[in-house]
């Protein structure tokens, strides 16, 4: 708003030290105030267009907000869901490891037994060698060679 015209009024009723002037130019200030009247519909009219920027700013920050809120929410589900993907990743891996673990297990043990066979069978049949050993000695002691 230009206050050239309420400084010009201002100029005829006050003087220098502030104080109101002993002479006034009644015909001045009247059309000073005519000029002001006349001016005043068109800043009231900027200043209802600056009120509606202000909402339209507004309505457009209101918008941009919402859609960021939104994105925001998007995210956080996404997040949300591949942390949910991911313990359950988790919990499968677990699941193969153990399943691991148990046939680990059951390896362990038929690879025992079946060594226990093989050393139970090798030892039979070693006993059976010192057995035909011995008996071999027992009969090579009764031949008597000088006859």
């Amino acid at each position: 708003m230009d206050f050239t015209l309420l400084e010009l009024l201002e100029d005829e009723l006050v003087d220098a030290k502030g104080y109101l002037k002993r002479k006034i130019d009644v015909g001045r200030c009247v059309q000073l105030l005519n000029a002001l009247k006349e001016s005043l519909p068109q800043y009231v009219v900027e200043a209802q267009k600056i009120v509606e920027c202000k909402q339209s700013i507004l309505q457009n920050a209101d918008a941009v907000a919402q859609k960021t809120i939104l994105a925001a929410e998007q995210k956080a589900t996404k997040i949300l869901s591949e942390s949910e993907l991911t313990k359950r990743a988790e919990l499968e891996a677990k699941k193969i490891i153990n399943k691991a673990a148990i046939q680990r297990d059951v390896l362990i043990d038929k690879t025992k037994t079946h060594l226990q066979n093989v050393f139970d069978q090798t030892e039979q049949m070693l006993q059976g060698l010192i057995a035909m050993i011995r008996k071999n000695k027992q009969e090579l002691k009764s031949v008597d060679f000088n006859k």
